[in-house]
């Protein structure tokens, strides 16, 4: 076995990290785009529906009628195709506008490619108008797709039950035979019929009626036509949640958290008016009411139906007191998200899922600038950057699965898969720097006229760039030129600043990846910098262009201390500079005069420098040399992207000898920032939301780092709990003082803090508390812990318990592997057992550190008989981490030795560096794990 496992290893080694990626040929699959033979125009769709609490789990089903009015697109058809999904069809006609029958043939359900396919024995006639008419009945599923029920409690505690529709992206084909592409916009009525005692809502308001009839104690309630809308926005909630409402506004919930509303609700009025005053066109112009509704089961942040929002409860509802500030801006900047959808994805949606960016990421972007309008004070144009650009967008786009912006799909499954950090995260940041290009009032003027022009209809990127650009050019080449590498290349690129001989600074370009690749894709670069002669950080717009294939100039004089590459960051590029003026840059920053730089590109400068080391780009040595300003920063951007790095370094160093001395390191750089945040809270109202954000992440880190005031404070916050547990804490620093408590907590301690969370009524809380129980720095205790998540009705997932001991505890791993290959045979036997050990698998392959844990994961691949390709991918990351530290342990290791008095460490270490190519270390390992 041992042969056979170093054979496989190095065919995987050299064939996929050394010489480039995999190379994979995909079957051409049949196309699930519908046929253009008819498009719909209007649908009259009648559903009736019965909830109540005594039926069975079989009972659970809908009947429906749906009129659909269509036009013939092509001459002699004798087929009409469209979507359908887990219905059973009772009857078909089609009829022409004269009322005249045209015989159906016949009809079949294709559930591969979930399609309705009716031949007729007459032939349509192309312009020609004709009614479609399909009675069916379905299944109110307990899935959470399509129209499905959720149970819940009324505020008796009786059980009730409610039914909700989730169509994005191809669901609605579940609910009512349909042409279920974005392209295909009609105007809807909808007639639900449902039990008396509940109501009914959907995207429009009810018609007015003087008295619903009742019959068989069900009552229909009918909806105002809709505007023209794509299938994936209809909705329908049949509830009895009870809702507060002013004027247009209606914010609905179950009966006992309506006062857990107001914040939402005050708030959505807010940031629709601003969504309202920037489009310059008004939303109840085509919707005339807004319904917010959170659901209790509901398994995304929110879905944008259009004029009937859903969420998640736990993203939605808020008590004072009780919601964390972190929390709370989440729930504003969601509602925001889903509010800029009502235009950039609802009054305008894409022609296609290739260009579903043109939904998601400017409800991204607007989620963070329409809610920095209301609320400046948060900052979230500047968050932005270090939340959005470095802390998500950059790490994945530097990913060997990344995609670009446009990406066609095929599949259902394939248009789910679309739905991901660069149709979001890349995508936005894209966005802003599109505005940085053309500038904001240019930018605001083109998105207006991009609305205006294509309001309930469709469009894609194309579309957009025109409207932006307006035919000027740049260089010669259109707004759409520029835009074209952007969002058709995978990955961004990084500029590379060489200084020659000349008085000139030299920029070449090169694409930006963790790991080898053999894409040379080439961008339109805006170039944006600031001389330290000069220190204007307020000037965005480009300079000038690094174009692609070619280089570029910059004059400096030899007065000049140093330049910075992307003011203000406003282009999606990073940047690296020779180590002299990467030290250059560092001695600005290190001295009393570091705010002349501007604080995105101070949060710039380390985010660039520590990922230009963490690929070999620039020795670590000067990378971290320049993190040593940090002792004076006390911005929040800044160190929200420093906690983001110093992850990074804290999981690969964990376990290192010397990882108490990277500690020390964290608590010395620390110094200013605690002390400015303190660990105890202002008075109430005392202080921003944005310096209670700040204390949060630096008070978790000081007390990891083992800061000797942090710790104080946390344990004597944890032992007044411990002697009174209904003491309630500051909500923000809750989970970190019982994470710290329980850091050193002994059994007994450990045992009563487990006793308490349990006692938690609500189910999300008491996941979150019970989650705080890794914390614990024993390994008996940890190994309890994970235990508890193999039991049956488990608070978490054995998956999100690895996953919870990874990010707490050093040993994670090793204890991981232990209890995982000791156990794994009670875990075959959970709900989706297959799922939850391949994620734990992928989780501890993530963080693998040494030698002897890769071993260990090698023997369990190995025993389980895991799939090729899965045991490819796990071992391939473990390696990855591994040949990492080869590469740059000893290089931080040395430099944190050389300040180890600085850093009020006595840790020795050898200085001895070792060099070593890959390929020898990665045999190394192989014989010294099979020795």
């Amino acid at each position: 076995m041992a042969r056979i496992l170093i054979l496989f290893l190095i065919n995987l080694i050299f064939t996929n990290l050394l010489l480039g990626d995999v190379i994979s040929s995909q079957i051409d699959e049949p196309s699930y785009k519908l046929p253009v033979e008819a498009k719909p125009n209007f649908y009259e769709l009648d559903l009736t529906v019965n909830l109540n609490s005594n039926l069975s789990e079989t009972d659970f089903k809908f009947t429906g009628e749906v009129k659909i009015y269509i036009v013939a697109e092509i001459q002699d058809a004798q087929s009409i195709t469209l979507n359908m999904m887990n219905l059973t069809v009772k009857n078909i006609t089609l009829h022409d506008l004269n009322k005249t029958a045209i015989k159906v043939n016949s009809f079949t359900s294709d559930e591969v490619h979930e399609l309705l396919i009716i031949t007729l024995d007459d032939k349509l006639k192309k312009g020609n108008q004709y009614l479609l008419t399909v009675s069916y009945s379905g299944v109110v599923n307990n899935e959470v797709t399509g129209f499905y029920r959720s149970r819940s409690t009324d505020k008796n505690g009786n059980l009730i039950y409610m039914a909700a529709t989730l169509f994005k992206p191809t669901g609605a084909r579940l609910v009512f035979p349909c042409w279920d592409e974005p392209a295909f916009k009609a105007r809807f009525n909808i007639s639900i019929t449902h039990p008396k005692s509940y109501h009914a809502i959907s995207n429009m308001p009810p018609l007015p009626v003087e008295e619903p009839k009742v019959k068989n104690d069900m009552k229909t309630t009918k909806f105002k036509t809709t505007p023209r809308i794509s299938t994936y926005l209809v909705a329908f909630i049949v509830s009895k949640y009870e809702c507060n409402e002013d004027g247009m506004f209606r914010v609905c919930t179950k009966p006992q958290a309506v006062n857990q509303t107001h914040y939402a609700f005050e708030k959505s009025k807010e940031l629709l008016d601003a969504l309202n005053e920037y489009t310059a066109i008004n939303f109840t112009h085509y919707i005339p009411k807004m319904d917010q509704v959170s659901l209790e089961d509901f398994p995304l942040g929110a879905i944008e139906n259009w004029g009937l929002v859903t969420y998640m409860e736990p993203d939605f509802l808020y008590q004072d007191g009780v919601t964390t500030t972190y929390t709370k801006q989440s729930i504003t900047m969601i509602i925001a998200h889903e509010f800029a959808h009502q235009w950039f994805g609802n009054l305008v949606s894409p022609e296609w899922w290739t260009w579903i960016w043109l939904n998601e990421g400017f409800a991204e972007y607007f989620q963070y600038i329409i809610t920095h309008k209301v609320l400046p004070e948060w900052r979230l144009d500047e968050v932005f950057v270090v939340d959005n650009i470095q802390g998500n967008a950059f790490i994945v786009d530097a990913g060997e699965n990344s995609r670009p912006m446009n990406m066609d799909a095929n599949t259902p499954e394939e248009i789910s898969n679309l739905f991901d950090d660069i149709a979001y995260q890349k995508a936005a940041s894209v966005i802003r720097m599109m505005s940085h290009i053309l500038t904001e009032n240019v930018f605001h003027e083109g998105l207006k006229e991009y609305l205006k022009q294509n309001a309930e209809n469709v469009a894609n990127s194309t579309n957009l760039f025109e409207h932006l650009g307006k035919n000027k050019k740049w260089d010669g080449a259109s707004f759409g030129e520029i835009m074209d590498g952007w969002v058709n290349n995978a990955g961004y690129p990084v500029v590379n600043v060489k200084r020659n001989h000349d008085n000139e600074l030299q920029l070449s370009q090169e694409r930006f990846s963790f790991y080898e690749t053999k894409n040379d894709a080439n961008w339109w670069v805006p170039i944006t910098y600031v001389k330290s002669s000069s220190m204007d950080f307020n000037n965005t717009s480009p300079i000038m262009w690094l174009k692609p294939g070619r280089n570029e100039r910059i004059r400096f004089n030899k007065t000049e201390r140093w330049i910075i590459v992307n003011t203000q960051q406003a282009g999606y590029y990073r940047v690296n500079y020779e180590p002299e003026m990467w030290k250059l840059l560092s001695m600005q920053l290190n001295s009393d005069n570091y705010k002349n730089i501007h604080v995105l590109n101070r949060a710039q400068l380390i985010d660039d420098a520590l990922n230009m080391a963490r690929t070999n780009r620039l020795n670590y040595t000067v990378a971290l040399t320049l993190t040593l300003y940090l002792e004076r920063e006390t911005d929040y951007v800044p160190w929200r992207t420093t906690f983001n790095n110093m992850q990074f370094l804290h999981d690969m160093l964990r376990t290192s000898e010397q990882y108490n001395i990277f500690m020390s390191y964290i608590r010395t750089i620390m110094k200013s920032v605690t002390s400015q945040v303190r660990y105890e809270p202002y008075q109430k109202g005392e202080e921003l939301d944005i310096v209670k954000l700040l204390r949060v992440y630096a008070m978790g880190w000081a007390c990891r780092a083992g800061v000797d005031e942090c710790k104080r404070y946390t344990n004597r916050e944890f032992n007044a709990w411990l002697s009174n547990s209904s003491r309630s804490f500051d909500i923000d620093l809750k989970d970190n003082i019982l994470c710290d408590g329980i850091r050193s907590a002994n059994k007994e301690a450990w045992n009563y803090t487990l006793t308490e969370f349990l006692k938690t009524k609500d189910e999300g809380e008491k996941k979150s508390l019970f989650s705080l129980l890794a914390c614990s720095q024993s390994v008996d205790l940890v190994k309890e812990y994970l235990h508890m998540s193999i039991q049956e009705n488990a608070i978490v997932t054995f998956d999100n318990a690895v996953l919870d001991v990874m990010s707490q505890n050093v040993k994670g791993v090793s204890i991981a592997l232990e209890v995982l290959s000791s156990e794994v045979e009670k875990i075959k036997k959970l709900n989706k057992a297959e799922d939850i050990i391949k994620s734990s698998v992928d989780i501890i392959a993530s963080a693998i550190t040494n030698k002897e844990q890769f071993r260990q994961l090698i023997m369990f691949l190995a025993k389980e008989r895991f799939e090729p390709d899965i045991v490819h991918t796990t071992l391939l990351k473990a390696l990855r981490n591994l040949v990492w530290l080869n590469v740059h342990q000893k290089t931080i290791e040395n430099w944190l030795y050389t300040h180890r008095d600085y850093f009020n460490s006595t840790r020795v270490l050898s200085s001895e560096t070792i060099f070593i190519t890959v390929s020898t270390y990665i045999l190394d390992v192989i014989r010294t794990l099979f020795r």
